[in-house]
């Protein structure tokens, strides 16, 4: 556990973006390519990709996290599975809203009552808390 004075005030930015539509998920992600040799992502899958994103950059209205760590919640309709969230982190890096998927620091998924849509938070953490990991900075203890 990070001591007090290695802790800092947090600027909390929470962005909630929102889906109304058929998701693609990682089953419906690739296809194999002719020859059988590697895998390509189905135009189906990409089409969704584009949209996705489209309607992320328009929705953060040029709000972005850069490089700071994110804490993403994604709430999925009740047909959805884990593989709705792969297309989430895609869409967020490529609209802009933060630089790399690796910046996902916790990944958090519920499943909600409606059909074909997502909810997804981003919950942005301003500068990174030096000496605490995440789960220490919501009061986890590790």
């Amino acid at each position: 556990m990070a001591s007090a004075s290695t802790c800092r005030s947090v600027s909390v930015t929470i962005l909630s973006l929102r889906w109304d539509g058929p998701v693609i998920g990682v089953n419906r992600w690739h296809t194999i390519a002719r020859g059988g040799r590697r895998l390509v992502k189905t135009s189906a899958y990409r089409k969704f990709l584009s949209d996705l994103t489209l309607t992320f950059r328009v929705q953060a209205g040029g709000q972005s996290f850069g490089s700071d760590e994110v804490i993403v919640t994604v709430i999925v309709g009740s047909r959805h599975d884990i593989d709705a969230l792969k297309p989430v982190g895609d869409a967020l890096q490529a609209s802009g809203i933060i630089d790399d998927d690796r910046q996902i620091s916790a990944l958090l998924s519920m499943r909600g009552e409606v059909r074909d849509q997502l909810r997804v938070l981003v919950r942005g953490h301003g500068e990174a808390v030096r000496g605490a990991t995440v789960l220490e900075q919501f009061g986890v203890m590790v």
